[in-house]
């Protein structure tokens, strides 16, 4: 009994120290999308979600953002790459008559390349820092 619960705590302790050290976003934006390309071939949409930054996000938005990340695993990325913040990005953006910004200052995009032969097969991720970490950045209410 005693082996048994020794394993158990070693378990436990384990999944913890896995799950903080998942939530703690990335080093770097390299790091960043390294992670989420790891996580989109494991089909692992807990990792993708902790590399998001939530603060200050509304349940109905944090919803709508997780049921897509659910969708990001269905047709797995052949790469992500580190791009720089393209020139056309809106940091304040319109919806249902809401002005929604994003919870990090956004220091670029993580772009998920779907196909090589296919410039529009792809999607894109802003990440900015917060605490000296790196994370996806989140729509809040402006």
């Amino acid at each position: 009994m005693k082996l048994v619960s020794r394993v158990f705590f070693t378990v436990c302790v384990l999944l913890m120290c896995t799950n903080f050290a998942i939530a703690d976003g990335a080093k770097n934006p390299k790091e960043l999308a390294s992670k989420v390309k790891q996580a989109i071939v494991a089909k692992d949409s807990k990792t993708i979600s902790a590399l998001y930054n939530w603060e200050g996000v509304k349940p109905d938005i944090e919803k709508q953002l997780k049921e897509s990340i659910e969708g990001m695993l269905e047709e797995p990325a052949r790469k992500a790459e580190v791009r720089p913040l393209p020139k056309d990005f809106q940091a304040v953006q319109e919806m249902d008559g809401k002005e929604f910004k994003q919870n990090l200052k956004v220091e670029g995009v993580i772009t998920l390349v779907y196909s090589p032969e296919d410039e529009s097969a792809i999607a894109t991720m802003p990440y900015g820092a917060k605490n000296g970490r790196y994370y996806f950045s989140a729509p809040i209410i402006k």
